[in-house]
């Protein structure tokens, strides 16, 4: 009987990275032979459950764009990535529940992030994400994020505590490994996102994705904070007359409502990529496509995660720090990224290796 394993992850209806993560991170534990499914916390069993109904009247009688996106996420999540959804009113997972697994994952989205955690519901989502409802032989981290550089000083004894269970640590971004490693004492491995170990021949096939090359060439944009004024008018000026332009992170477009693997096809036969966002550049790099990420407008704790993947891949040019005009330079040399690309996915099968050992 193969092994079940149950990955606690965040679990969202509206961001491409979050959902396509997760599916990467089943597709890697699956091709290692595991039986694996999400485990999603909900309070109400009852408003979770009428919660398609109301989405699918509101996107297909109300025509709301944001209903639209959310009940193609909800597909995709039907289809790609099989889900347990636990109901309770403090984010407990029963023992009955646990009992019934080899192995929980958590990671590789910003599970760790403690800033986010709410003020009255820290000690909940703490042993949720950090599988402190787990024994210590069923924990098993898979490249989690902090986000940000460091702890709040009142949560580093509340982080190391939950962290002792687990035999090995890793991390999705440098300063995050850094930082575990200062507060526990221990070594964490910094891994790269389990996107990246999915190749891209793999997406293709798993996404059921037929390419299709487009008869007009795009740029497409994606940004999660927004864009500068100065930042949109300088790439549509740089755009006339060559590029036509794809906005799926806009309400407005036509695009904004496909789901993750109509958001791939986008993304893997765009001409060049600006983005904001962590997974939209790792993507790009995954399928070598020309690509500038820059720092968000209001939210600055989110860079820490951008500088170790370009850092990383060699590729510390195509990240803009300010949504300003800058010299586009089309042509984007993946040939260092291509070869580290496989030196880090050896090193994370090789992190693999050592969890799941018996």
């Amino acid at each position: 009987m193969r092994k079940k394993i149950g990955i606690v992850t965040l679990f969202g209806t509206f961001n491409y990275g979050n959902r396509l993560q997760n599916l990467a991170v089943q597709t890697c534990l699956t091709k290692r032979g595991f039986s694996v499914e999400s485990i999603v916390w909900k309070p109400s069993r009852l408003k979770w459950r009428a919660y398609p109904l109301f989405v699918f009247f509101k996107a297909k009688v109300k025509k709301d764009p944001e209903a639209k996106r959310t009940h193609s996420f909800l597909h995709f999540n039907s289809r790609y990535c099989p889900t347990r959804f636990i109901y309770s009113k403090n984010r407990s997972i029963p023992t009955k529940i646990r009992d019934g697994y080899d192995y929980f994952i958590t990671g590789s989205d910003q599970v760790w992030n403690t800033n986010s955690f709410g003020k009255d519901t820290f000690q909940d989502e703490l042993s949720l994400y950090f599988l402190k409802f787990a024994k210590d032989a069923q924990k098993v981290c898979i490249c989690p994020s902090i986000g940000i550089a460091h702890f709040k000083d009142e949560h580093v004894e509340a982080v190391r505590q939950a962290l002792q269970g687990f035999r090995y640590l890793s991390c999705r971004e440098k300063q995050g490994a850094d930082e575990l490693n200062r507060i526990t004492g221990r070594s964490c491995e910094w891994l790269i996102d389990p996107t990246l170990c999915v190749t891209r021949e793999e997406w293709l096939e798993i996404l059921s994705i037929q390419q299709k090359q487009r008869k007009n060439p795009y740029l497409l944009l994606f940004f999660l904070d927004g864009m500068s004024t100065e930042l949109e008018q300088f790439i549509r000026e740089y755009a006339a007359g060559r590029y036509e332009i794809i906005n799926p992170s806009d309400p407005a477009s036509p695009w904004y409502s496909i789901d993750p693997s109509a958001f791939v096809l986008l993304l893997s036969e765009a001409n060049m990529v600006f983005t904001d966002s962590f997974h939209v550049t790792a993507f790009s790099i995954n399928f070598q496509v020309p690509f500038y990420v820059f720092n968000r407008i209001k939210s600055r704790t989110m860079t820490s995660r951008i500088e170790s993947i370009c850092e990383l891949f060699q590729l510390q040019s195509r990240y803009i720090l300010e949504q300003k005009p800058f010299e586009i330079l089309e042509k984007c040399d993946f040939g260092p990224a291509e070869r580290q690309l496989v030196v880090e996915r050896e090193k994370f099968e090789a992190y693999l290796d050592k969890c799941f050992e018996t």
